[in-house]
């Protein structure tokens, strides 16, 4: 585990794609039930593009010193820095997940 790993935050690190410890998502973040995928990979890059034009606008923002309160429960609260990190690692973990499912036995071929 690189440096940056050891010395994360343990959220973060739950979060990573290669933590052994899965838990499943907080009611609040979970998604409505739908077998519908179209266009997943479509707003996925469209969030992507987003979270890019909200980090740019927050670059007069000191990061570390912004603190928010977790969606999850408001006793929780890190820092703007903290958000940014949790975001591009849970986008990660997002990602190795297709990339499981895509090399399950019997995936559809792409068309």
């Amino acid at each position: 585990m690189n440096q940056f790993l050891e010395s994360a935050d343990p959220l973060i690190r739950q979060l990573l794609p290669e933590a052994a410890r899965k838990v499943p998502a907080p009611k609040v973040f979970r998604a409505a039930e739908s077998a519908a995928i179209a266009g997943a990979l479509e707003r996925f890059l469209r969030q992507q593009e987003r979270f890019i034009s909200l980090v740019s606008h927050a670059r007069e923002i000191d990061y570390n010193k912004t603190k928010l309160r977790s969606p999850v429960t408001p006793l929780m609260r890190y820092s703007l820095a903290d958000a940014f990190v949790i975001t591009v690692v849970h986008g990660q973990r997002h990602l190795a997940q297709a990339r499981r499912v895509r090399e399950l036995p019997g995936f559809p071929p792409n068309q």
